[in-house]
C-alpha cells in the first residue's frame, strides 16, 4: 500500500478523494497513512490542488524495495547487526538475494570480532543472504566476489575508483572506505547459506568517526565533496553481487580472481601480514585459485593465507 501511495504522490497533485477511492481507503485512513510517512521523513504537500511528494528520504524501506521491486527487503531504523537478522530471515527459508538493511546499528561487528562503528543517518550498513552452489572450500572466494562487487558499484554510482585490500577491505588511497564480512552455515560438503555483510561509509564527516579513526577512515563525501543517496547505491550493491557471485558459480575463479588483482592494493607490494598471533613480512605475491594470499619471503619461501590482517609497508 505504501508504495502504491507513494508512486501516486510522486505523480502527483492528486486530490485526497481521488487518492483515497484508487487505494480503497477513507478519507481518515489516508490521511492517517500520510502522516505516517511525513513522521518517517517524507515532505507531503497538501494544497488546493491536492497531495503532492516534494521530498523522500534517501533511506527507506519504500525507497529500497521501489529499486529493488522483486526482492525481499527488511528494512530497520535501529538494528543490532544487520547481519544476524540476515541469519534469521535465511533460518525462515528466505530466499537468495534477501537484503537486510539499517540506517544505523547497536553492535555491528567486523572480521576477528572487531566492532564497527554505525552512527545513524550517514553510512551504509547492508547484509545480502545468498545461498550459492559452492563448496565450504570456495567460500573465500565469495568474499573476494563480494569485495569486489562493492568496489565496482560504488565505482559505477559515482565515478570514484576504490582499491581492494586482501580479503576485503574497501580503500581509497590508504583509507579506509568500508568492508565485508561473511558467515556462512556449513554441512561438510555443501554451504546452506551465506551473510555478506556489507559496510560503506557513504556520507560521514569526519567528526562522525571516533577520533582514534579519523587517520584511518574516509567517506564517499569525504572523497566527492557531495552527499550519496544511499538508497540508490545499495541497490547497485546488491545487484553488483549477484552478478559477480553468479559468476563465480558458473565460470569458476579466474574471472573473480582477475578483476581483484586488477584492484589491488597490496599485490606486489612489501607487506606485514599478521595470522593466529604470528607476524609476516615480504612481498604479496599473487592470489591463488583458492582466494588465499600468497607471501614470499625475503629467503623464498612461499606463504599461503587463508585469513589474516595484512599491512602494507612500501611508499
Amino acid at each position: 500500500m505504501s508504495q502504491e501511495l507513494l508512486k501516486a504522490l510522486k505523480a502527483g497533485p492528486v486530490r485526497g478523494p481521488e487518492l483515497a477511492r484508487a487505494l480503497g481507503l477513507s478519507r481518515a485512513g489516508l490521511w492517517k497513512r500520510i502522516q505516517a510517512l511525513r513522521r518517517r521523513g517524507y515532505r507531503i504537500e497538501a494544497s488546493r490542488a491536492g497531495y503532492r511528494l516534494l521530498q523522500a528520504p534517501e533511506l527507506s524501506a519504500e525507497e529500497l524495495q521501489a529499486l529493488l521491486p522483486q526482492r525481499l527487503i527488511l528494512y530497520k531504523e535501529l538494528a543490532g547487526s544487520t547481519n544476524d537478522l540476515a541469519h534469521q530471515l535465511a533460518q525462515k527459508g528466505a530466499p537468495g538475494g534477501s537484503l537486510v538493511v539499517a540506517d544505523a546499528q547497536s553492535h555491528g561487528r567486523g572480521r576477528m570480532g572487531r566492532a564497527w562503528v554505525s552512527p545513524p543517518g550517514v553510512n551504509l550498513y547492508m547484509s545480502m543472504l545468498l545461498r550459492p552452489a559452492l563448496s565450504p572450500q570456495e567460500a573465500q572466494l565469495l568474499t573476494l566476489a563480494v569485495a569486489l562487487a562493492t568496489a565496482q558499484a560504488i565505482k559505477g554510482h559515482t565515478g570514484l575508483q576504490v582499491a581492494l585490500r586482501w580479503p576485503n577491505d574497501l580503500l581509497v588511497g590508504r583509507k579506509k572506505l568500508g568492508g565485508v564480512l561473511l558467515e556462512m552455515r556449513t554441512e561438510p560438503d555443501r554451504l546452506l547459506y551465506v551473510v555478506a555483510g556489507i559496510g560503506v561509509n557513504v556520507n560521514a564527516r569526519k567528526t562522525d568517526f571516533p577520533p582514534s579513526l579519523r587517520p584511518l577512515a574516509t567517506s564517499l563525501r569525504l572523497e566527492l565533496g557531495r552527499q550519496v543517496p544511499r538508497a540508490a547505491l545499495a541497490a547497485r550493491i546488491a545487484k553488483e553481487v549477484e552478478a559477480w557471485t553468479g559468476l563465480l558459480q558458473h565460470k569458476g575463479p579466474q574471472p573473480v580472481l582477475k578483476a581483484c588483482r586488477a584492484l589491488s592494493a597490496v599485490l606486489g607490494q612489501r607487506v606485514l601480514v599478521r595470522s593466529q598471533g604470528r607476524v609476516f613480512e615480504g612481498i604479496a605475491e599473487d592470489i591463488d585459485p583458492l582466494g588465499r594470499l600468497l607471501l614470499r619471503e625475503s629467503s623464498g619461501r612461499l606463504l599461503r593465507f587463508f585469513s589474516a590482517d595484512v599491512q602494507r609497508l612500501s611508499a
